[in-house]
């Protein structure tokens, strides 16, 4: 079977700000896994699905913060603990330079091994 995998994803605790396009209320959440082509992140409430987030990603890590667009691809209802749903963000409008910092990131990351969590996304 041929492997169509695109991009890897490292496990990583990353502060992340969004907020709907269509709604002025700032959200906030720590990431749990990032690729270049999106991020996994734990959230109080139900976005919409499909919804387009302006989201921002900081760590020390990187030289600056990450700013994009991503469209919310899925939501888990995990009806427990402080964060009841898990979001998987789609980057839909990534600079190349917002790009590189996360390439960046994400290859640091891999070659630093340890508790790393490598998954390979589609």
């Amino acid at each position: 079977m041929e492997d169509k995998r695109k991009a890897i994803r490292v496990s990583a605790t990353l502060e992340v700000t969004f907020r709907e396009v269509e709604n002025d209320l700032p959200n906030g959440a720590r990431g749990q896994n990032i690729s270049e082509t999106g991020i996994r992140i734990p959230l109080i409430h139900l976005p919409a699905a499909n919804s387009l987030l302006e989201i921002e990603i900081r760590s020390d890590n990187f030289k600056a913060s990450v700013k994009a667009i991503a469209r919310v691809a899925w939501v888990v209802d995990r009806s427990e603990g402080k964060f009841p749903f898990e979001a998987g963000l789609k980057f839909v409008n990534l600079g190349p330079a917002e790009r590189a910092t996360l390439h960046d990131y994400i290859v640091h990351s891999a070659e630093q091994g340890g508790d790393q969590e490598i998954h390979w996304l589609d």
